[in-house]
């Protein structure tokens, strides 16, 4: 599966396209009718807020849409646990994870070769095109958190390293909560689930056994070997960008790309690609070329692979516009607010339940018409 860079446009008519019914009963199967939007959602190219605008305006009932729904509100609610924990974020949240004796990654997960058919496969396919289905990342983190007792946060970086759809928040919010760092207990999955939902026949796996045998079980000897790999993110050369003094500058960056950011204000417009950002989030070739790509499909853009303080001593007295985000605070100009599905659910929710809670009102009201 590739991800070409789409234009806003084309992008539109895959959201007039979504089907949030087959959505719902399908989601969880590798082949379910699902969205194929996440890494454009996740660099900023659409936001939620869009996706449920036309879900809303398409006669749709609540009960068909919860579903697709509540998937894009885990993004609003993982950014807004971003928003208020900050840096705790990256620590155990809720609590020292369980089962976490040991600090680092299976080798063979990384080899795509843990015995388990559907996740090695999965593991081939991520590798080439940067994508994995949100199912498959939650068996990916059982095996390294779970049953190789690997604490979660060198496994998330790893995965996040590689995805396109790399979302900082949601990528460690999740494998916090499979881990059970972030939730009340451990995720587990057994070889008969990973075959109904990835379409395998695989028997006599160290996972097909019972879900009670599983989570008593010592580390499989495949997962047993563990290492720390490095990650490097090899950012384009770094060049100074012509700037228009009469104009303002708009920064765009790793979360937003968004084509129709003020499209029609003249502006001087920028990708930051900050070293420093990059080093304590790193990502892969390949998701640097989708970023760069992507880009493109914003008029006039310039690239810089320098410090926000850089620009900002190119720019001197010009007005600096920028999206609101948790990476953008050191920032200094006209920060935008970035609109979520409910703004009525603010604050920090320890629980999605919680949050959900907050919003279900605002949902029924919008589907009432």
């Amino acid at each position: 599966m590739n991800f070409p860079a789409l234009s806003k446009k084309a992008l539109l008519q895959k959201i007039a396209e979504i089907n949030p019914e087959k959505y719902a009963r399908t989601r969880n199967f590798h082949n379910g009718n699902v969205t194929r939007l996440s890494p454009y959602v996740s660099r900023g190219v659409l936001s939620t807020s869009e996706i449920f605008d036309h879900l809303q305006k398409q006669n749709y009932r609540a009960e068909q849409c919860e579903s697709l729904v509540k998937e894009l509100c885990w993004r609003d609610y993982f950014q807004l646990v971003w928003e208020h924990k900050g840096e705790e974020m990256f620590q155990d949240m809720n609590r020292r994870q369980p089962m976490a004796d040991r600090k680092g990654i299976p080798v063979k997960m990384t080899e795509a070769n843990t015995g388990i058919e559907a996740i090695d496969k999965a593991l081939q396919q991520f590798y080439k095109d940067g994508y994995l289905h949100n199912h498959m990342r939650m068996y990916i983190a059982m095996l390294a958190c779970n049953l190789a007792r690997c604490h979660w946060s060198i496994p998330a970086k790893w995965m996040y390293y590689h995805l396109l759809d790399a979302d900082a928040a949601s990528n460690t919010c999740s494998w916090q909560w499979v881990s059970g760092a972030f939730s009340n207990k451990c995720y587990y999955a057994n070889q008969e689930n990973i075959n109904r939902y990835f379409g395998t026949h695989q028997r006599n796996s160290y996972l097909d056994t019972s879900y009670d045998a599983i989570e008593k079980m010592s580390v499989p000897e495949i997962l047993n070997e563990i290492f720390e790999p490095q990650f490097i993110t090899a950012l384009p050369q770094n060049n100074t960008p012509i700037l228009k003094p009469e104009l303002p500058v708009l920064v765009y960056n790793f979360y937003n790309l968004d084509p129709e950011w003020h499209k029609d204000l003249p502006a001087n417009r920028i990708l930051l690609l900050e070293p420093e950002f990059f080093r304590i989030h790193p990502s892969s070739d390949l998701v640097l070329d989708f970023i760069l790509r992507q880009s493109k499909e914003i008029p006039d853009i310039q690239i810089m692979s320098d410090s926000f303080e850089s620009l900002q001593a190119i720019c001197g007295r010009m007005p600096i516009h920028f999206k609101q985000h948790p990476t953008t605070r050191h920032y200094r100009g006209k920060a935008e607010a970035v609109k979520k599905i409910f703004p009525e659910a603010s604050g920090y929710f320890s629980s999605f339940s919680k949050y959900w809670k907050q919003a279900e009102p605002a949902f029924y009201r919008a589907f009432r018409g």
